[in-house]
This record gives structure tokens, C-alpha cells and sequence, in this order.
């Protein structure tokens, strides 16, 4: 498909791969660098909670888990993309790993421009 071909030349798809040395085994670091494969109460608490072994962000990290969406393939269904503030959805999903911390020189409006994908 068109976002998977999109998806692997963003760095979203190797962000895995900028994680050194015992950053990789802590789930507080891995959280911004692999997708979520584990939901619920405790989840997100161990780096087995995560994908990293595909080795980055997937679509699901940003627009929420595809469950509903495979079941029934609409805009509504895909966090960011419903009709309320779709813009403020996606700031939130965006800075809660692009901070001035670890990201200083992100910027929501160019990295909007640039995340438009099939």
C-alpha cells in the first residue's frame, strides 16, 4: 500500500535504530521509539509492552490501535482524524514524545506538512 511505502522512508519507521546502549532496554525510552503492541491498565510499563523489534513507530503509535478500524475502515475510526479538532489531537499524540527535552527543534506546523501520507 501507499502508506506503507510512505511510512518506511520516514524516520518514524527506524527510530528503533537511534536508541544506544541500555536506552534500548528501558521501556520509558522505547515508548517513543517502538509501537505499543500491549493495551490496558499496566501496559507500556515493560519494553516487551512494545514492538521493537520491528524496529519503529508504526501507524498505530500515532493513530491508535487498528482494531476498529480494520473492522470497519472509515476516516472516524482513526485517532486525529474524526471531526473534532483533528489539529489538536494530533499535537497531543505528537509532543507526548516531541518535547523540548528530547526534540528541541520540533515544530508542529512543518512536521504536519511533512507527515501528509496517502
Amino acid at each position: 500500500k501507499a502508506e506503507h511505502k510512505w511510512w518506511k522512508k520516514d524516520g518514524h519507521a527506524t527510530a528503533m535504530l537511534t536508541l544506544k546502549g541500555p536506552d534500548a532496554t528501558r521501556a520509558a525510552c522505547v515508548r517513543c521509539h517502538a509501537t505499543q503492541r500491549n493495551y490496558g491498565l499496566n501496559a507500556g510499563k515493560e519494553v516487551a509492552d512494545y514492538a521493537a523489534e520491528v524496529g519503529g513507530v508504526g501507524c498505530a503509535s500515532c493513530h491508535g490501535p487498528g482494531g476498529a478500524h480494520i473492522a470497519d475502515p472509515k476516516a472516524g475510526n482513526i485517532v486525529g482524524l474524526g471531526e473534532s479538532c483533528p489539529e489538536c489531537v494530533i499535537e497531543a499524540v505528537c509532543t507526548s514524545c516531541h518535547t523540548p527535552k528530547w526534540d528541541p527543534d520540533w515544530q508542529l506546523e512543518p512536521r504536519l506538512q511533512a507527515a501528509k501520507h496517502p
